[in-house]
């Protein structure tokens, strides 16, 4: 397919493959990587492309979606040796995805490499086989250059031809149906252990997904003697979370679309409140003045939920926003901002001296300190019998898998049936001090963020025991 033809695939197949070039059918060399310019001389790499007799037959042969086959040429270093080598043809495909007959990519290996390589591979391979062979998920293993040395029936049918014929074929015969393969490629070079990786696989009629995770398996000597790659369908699940993610961006353009519609007259219901206050003042009484204040309270709460659901809609992953942040600076302006209103409830906040830098995105960090130390304020005053100040106190820790946080206070605490409700949206605690308004979306968008950084947030509270509330942040490599 095109996606054959773009740089960042053929550099990540000349880092997986010995040797690789494009060339036309003719004879004429396109393109090569480095190993095998070096290897070889100029005039003998022609040789590198089978006659086009051979071409035609393996594209006649193979009529499968990935075409392809293999060829043995007899070629020089610059040395002067003779080497046999074995070199696999893959056609490029048009834009019908049907194979061409003029242009191949062409990966090859010395006879003598894929023999040691089949040495060190041989007792895993044997033991894999008795295993693997009725599993419902694909697995592959692969040689140092990148060669499939075993495939299970179920590899090869999300490659879509029998799995003896991909044994031997080079890794670059599956890439022909991928989309993202150039990320894949990048993954595949590292002898790092990863998993999870969702790539598309593109047929004729329809694609399929798959989640590809892989492993190094140990040669001679201590050395990668290879992978095993494990292949899972998720179709129905990525489709699942592609109608989830249509869900989601539907009701988002709906919660903007009804706080439009709300605010329109709620900012006219404010408007006119303040011209009454300021053109009829004189005129009204205690009782008038008093409806008054409640009407412009109600309107500015009512404002104030608005904001809080759209940003509660909005929240999605952090993605690439996601960041080193120093939590000091956070707190320091929370703090800031929070200062007067501390001081009128003298509340203590006691901020970590030295904290770890976290992996999260900043914003969502903010709205996370900001409604759970809002949400503590209302909270912290305690029993009236209670003789200790209100104070909130912030903890980070570093942990095995990433990082955690505890916001603590010593006010009334809450009973365990609350523990889980309080972090739904529009429910609120018991006990708010006079005055406070909650609107019971504070919380929700704290457990909306952790969720949306793969963490969890829960409460350790007992009543007249204070609340503590714990976030874990995983490492993005968690």
């Amino acid at each position: 397919m095109r996606s054959l033809e773009t740089p960042e695939i053929l550099e990540g197949l000349a880092r997986i493959h010995p040797f690789v070039l494009v060339a036309n059918a003719d004879g004429t060399i396109e393109w090569m990587n480095e190993r095998l310019r070096a290897r070889f001389e100029e005039e003998s790499l022609p040789a590198f492309v089978p006659r086009h007799e051979q071409l035609t037959a393996l594209r006649d042969d193979l009529q499968t979606p990935a075409c392809s086959g293999v060829v043995h040429l007899e070629v020089e270093t610059r040395d002067g040796t003779q080497v046999c080598v074995e070199a696999s043809a893959v056609p490029m495909t048009n834009d019908t995805d049907t194979c061409s007959d003029s242009r191949y990519l062409l990966v090859a290996r010395p006879q003598e490499e894929r023999s040691e390589n089949a040495r060190a591979l041989e007792g895993a391979i044997s033991l894999l086989s008795e295993i693997l062979e009725n599993s419902p998920n694909g697995v592959i293993t692969t040689d140092r250059s990148g060669y499939i040395t075993y495939a299970n029936p179920q590899a090869g049918v999300f490659a879509g031809r029998e799995s003896r014929d991909l044994v031997g074929r080079p890794i670059a015969f599956l890439v022909t149906r991928l989309r993202g393969a150039a990320e894949l490629l990048e993954k595949l070079r590292k002898p790092a252990d990863w998993e999870g990786r969702e790539v598309e696989v593109v047929g004729k009629d329809e694609s399929i997904w798959l989640s590809v995770s892989t492993r190094g398996l140990q040669g001679e000597h201590g050395r990668t003697g290879g992978f095993i790659t494990y292949l899972q369908d998720i179709t129905e699940r990525h489709l699942v979370k592609e109608e989830l993610e249509h869900k989601n961006s539907e009701l988002e353009s709906y919660v903007d679309s009804v706080a439009h519609d709300l605010r329109s007259p709620l900012v006219s219901l404010l408007g006119f409140s303040r011209l009454l206050r300021e053109d009829y003042e004189t005129r009204l009484d205690d009782t008038g003045h008093r409806f008054l204040d409640r009407i412009e309270e109600a309107g500015r709460t009512m404002d104030a939920l608005i904001r809080d659901l759209l940003e509660l809609s909005r929240i999605r992953k952090p993605g690439d926003l996601r960041s080193s942040v120093d939590p000091r600076s956070v707190l320091q302006q929370l703090a800031t901002e929070l200062k007067l209103r501390l001081e009128e409830q003298a509340i203590e906040l006691v901020l970590p001296a030295d904290p770890p830098i976290v992996q999260v995105d900043e914003t969502h960090l903010y709205q996370v300190f900001s409604n759970l130390v809002g949400n503590a304020v209302k909270h912290a005053f305690g029993d009236p019998e209670q003789r200790a100040a209100p104070r909130i106190s912030i903890e980070i820790h570093e942990v095995e898998k990433g990082h955690e946080i505890v916001v603590s206070d010593n006010g009334r605490g809450l009973d365990e049936e609350d523990h889980e409700r309080i972090f739904e949206v529009f429910q609120t605690g018991r006990g708010v001090r006079r005055g406070e308004r909650s609107h019971g979306i504070g919380l929700a968008i704290v457990k909306k963020i952790v969720r949306a950084h793969g963490g969890r947030v829960w409460i350790v509270s007992e009543p007249g025991q204070g609340a503590h509330f714990h976030i874990l942040f995983p490492s993005p490599q968690a």
